[in-house]
């Protein structure tokens, strides 16, 4: 199906197809332009065929490019259908997010051991945070943060439906053999909404655009939801769409289809995120949902991540949607690199947390008394001297009994590890003023033999 988009044919230039196509300049922005996402300000840099001006090239390399380009099985509410080039700069990230996600990689073995669980915790709690902008809920930073941390009680509708969401990538699991379909994410809808009076969730005026640009009435997202959500199952099935359409892509984009069209109101981004996770695992890449992408989209958006770190900003990726509505190569570009950054973020904690956790556990060796929970505990409480604990939060982040979680805590008190208050109903365990000269006695203890 063609869009009604404005372009130019070969006839309407002032040269013949195979006189262009032999042309050295025509052919060195031809290759330039399946390598990259090339800006319109570095399209205007370039030399261009005698004879053609910038509009002209421009609109035939994008009329090729709806040729050579990997369509989408999504058409917009306005029947328009798009399509991505599948440039070497996304195929080189895209190798590169596809072999360290999978479950035989190193990345996903070492975050999948019992004790980096409080490490993938708290990027979980950081991710869902930044979600909770991009998604237009208006909560302060903090307040999400002890939500989640503490497993506080929610204290309103905004509240719950955060904690809905970020309890909800556990049930994922149970849902692995499901085919995506309304059902399934109405399903999902359900989970979120659990105990929310949607009309008390409170959001702010503008929220973030992210990766989105053009905006539908909510008239018409309503009115055609049923359908916009029949289009995204037969393509996250596979019953549709590009084969040439990598896994990795379209678990990007079926995101931001749940976010553009937003066909469960205010819940579709959140959705949305659900069911690119539960996708994901389901093509090998379980390491993909666990990325703090929401983070990295939010940190681009609001200019924490800029070029050269990816192909361009904010400003130019506008620029870009604006000249080719239909082509999706600059979301999927900036899309994939992202998620490339917050994979070497994580990269880079686990290499962190690994190398600390292993000074830590030679330091506390010399208690034999400690086990492997107290000695994690410990040693975020060295690395992070505001670090806090719960027991509700040990109990269920180690899969043990309440009392088995509150006697980890006691015994860490009684050494004088730990400190404790009590805070509300509960009880709150920090490190004691005197940990770190209790660990640096131990370690001379050490030296000493």
């Amino acid at each position: 199906m063609e869009n009604n988009a404005d372009s130019v044919s070969v006839a309407a230039l002032s040269r013949s197809a195979e006189d262009l196509l032999a042309d050295r300049v025509f052919q060195k922005l031809l290759h330039q332009f399946s390598r990259t996402c090339i800006t319109w300000d570095e399209f205007l840099e370039q030399p261009l065929p005698t004879g053609t001006s910038p509009k002209q090239i421009w609109s035939l390399l994008n009329n090729l490019s709806r040729a050579m380009g990997v369509n989408l099985a999504v058409p917009d509410l306005e029947d328009n259908w798009y399509r991505y080039r599948r440039t070497h700069e996304i195929t080189d990230a895209v190798a590169i997010v596809s072999k360290a996600c999978s479950s035989g990689s190193h990345l996903y073995q070492a975050v999948s051991e019992v004790s980096k669980r409080q490490f993938l915790f708290r990027i979980r709690v950081k991710d869902t945070i930044a979600a909770t902008r991009l998604d237009g809920l208006s909560i302060a930073d903090e307040d999400a943060d002890v939500l989640l941390s503490f497993d506080r009680a929610p204290q309103n509708a905004t509240e719950r439906l955060i904690a809905n969401t970020f309890n909800a990538v556990d049930q994922l699991p149970s849902l692995a053999g499901t085919s995506f379909s309304k059902d399934l994410f109405l399903h999902l809808r359900d989970l979120l909404l659990e105990g929310v009076d949607i009309g008390d969730i409170e959001t702010l005026a503008t929220p973030p655009l992210g990766l989105t640009l053009f905006d539908f009435p909510d008239e018409t997202c309503a009115r055609l939801a049923d359908r916009q959500m029949e289009y995204i199952s037969a393509w996250a099935n596979h019953e549709a769409g590009d084969p040439f359409d990598h896994p990795a892509i379209r678990a990007m984009i079926i995101n931001d289809c749940f976010r553009f069209y937003r066909p469960l109101g205010q819940v579709s981004n959140q959705v949305g995120r659900l069911v690119a996770h539960l996708y994901a695992t389901r093509h090998d890449l379980p390491m993909f949902g666990l990325l703090p992408s929401s983070r990295a989209k939010l940190d681009w958006y609001e200019g924490r991540i800029a070029p050269p770190d990816v192909a361009f900003g904010r400003e130019v990726f506008v620029q870009l949607r604006r000249l080719s509505p239909y082509d999706l190569t600059s979301m999927a570009t900036v899309a994939a690199q992202l998620m490339v950054l917050a994979l070497c973020e994580v990269e880079r904690d686990v290499q962190l947390w690994e190398q600390r956790n292993s000074e830590l556990r030679t330091i506390l060796e010399a208690d034999p008394g400690l086990n492997s929970r107290q000695r994690s505990i410990l040693g975020q409480a060295l690395r992070d001297a505001d670090a806090e604990f719960s027991i509700r939060y040990h109990k269920t982040n180690n899969g043990i009994s309440y009392p088995t979680a509150r006697r980890d805590f006691i015994e860490l008190v009684d050494k004088g590890y730990l400190s404790v208050q009590l805070r509300g109903r509960g009880f709150v365990f920090s490190a004691s003023p005197g940990l770190h000269e209790l660990v640096s006695d131990s370690r001379e203890a050490m030296q000493e033999e």
